[in-house]
C-alpha cells in the first residue's frame, strides 16, 4: 500500500507513521514539494507579492479581449478535449481521461471551483479548477490550449480564480505539487505569484512482506517510475 500525503511536513507525523510500520517510498513518483500562496490580502497586496515578470504577463493578458469567468456548469467533454490539446502541444502523456474528469465532477461536486478563459470569439482556451475546504484551497486541474500561451490566458485564469477564492474566505492556496527539476516552466509560473515553497509529508509505503515491497519497487523502477 502506497500513500502520497499532501500535508505539510512535520517531524511528529513522520514519527507517528514510522511507529505504525510505514517507511519512506524507495521510488517516489512525485517531488514531494509544493507551493503555498497567501491570498488572505486584497488584490493590491497580492499583486506586490508577484514577480515583475508575472505582473507584466498578467497585464499583457488584458490586451486580447479575454473573458475570465466562473464556470458554474463545467462540461467534462470540453475539459477532456482541452487536456488532449495540451498533451499534443507539449508532447505529454495522458493527464486526465474523460472518465477521470466525470468521476471528479460527480464525487467532489460543490467543493470544486472552476474558472475558464474565453477568447474574443467565445471559445474556451484555458481553464483551472481547485477544491475549497474551509479557508484553504488546493489546485487540482488546469489545461491551456494552443492559443492560450500567445495571450497569457493562464495568468488571467489563475488570477481570476484567486480573486474568487479570496471573496469566499480562502486564506491559503496550495498549488498541490511542483517539480522544479522536471517541470521548471510550471514551477516558475507558480513561484511568480509570490507563493512560498513547502515540503509535503510525501510518499510512504507498507507491505505484509519485505520481499513483496522490494519487488514492487523494482517493477516501478523498470517501468521508469520514481526517482
Amino acid at each position: 500500500l502506497k500513500l502520497n500525503l499532501l500535508r505539510p511536513y512535520h517531524a511528529e507525523d513522520v514519527l507517528a507513521l514510522r511507529a505504525c510500520g510505514w517507511t519512506r517510498t524507495e521510488r517516489p513518483l512525485t517531488s514531494g514539494l509544493s507551493m503555498a500562496w497567501d491570498i488572505s490580502s486584497d488584490s493590491g497586496a497580492r499583486m506586490t507579492m508577484a514577480t515583475k515578470n508575472w505582473r507584466r504577463n498578467l497585464k499583457r493578458s488584458e490586451k486580447y479581449g479575454l473573458s475570465v469567468e466562473c464556470w458554474k456548469n463545467p462540461d467534462a467533454q470540453e475539459i477532456a478535449d482541452l487536456y488532449g490539446e495540451m498533451e499534443q502541444l507539449k508532447g505529454l502523456s495522458k493527464q486526465m481521461s474523460l472518465q477521470a474528469v466525470e468521476s471528479m465532477l460527480s464525487s467532489m461536486g460543490e467543493s470544486l471551483l472552476f474558472f475558464r478563459c474565453l477568447d474574443g470569439n467565445g471559445r474556451i482556451i484555458a481553464f483551472r479548477a481547485c477544491a475549497i475546504l474551509n479557508n484553504q484551497a488546493w489546485d487540482l486541474m488546469a489545461a491551456a490550449g494552443s492559443d492560450a500561451r500567445k495571450v497569457y490566458a493562464s495568468y488571467a485564469t489563475l488570477w481570476g480564480m484567486a480573486q474568487e477564492c479570496h471573496v469566499r474566505g480562502v486564506k491559503l492556496f496550495d498549488f498541490a505539487g511542483v517539480d522544479p527539476q522536471n517541470n521548471k516552466g510550471v514551477w516558475d509560473f507558480k513561484r511568480g505569484t509570490g507563493a512560498q515553497p513547502m515540503e509535503y509529508l510525501g510518499e510512504w509505503e507498507v507491505a505484509t512482506s519485505e520481499i513483496y515491497r522490494k519487488g514492487i519497487n523494482f517493477m516501478i523502477r523498470l517501468r521508469g517510475g520514481g526517482g
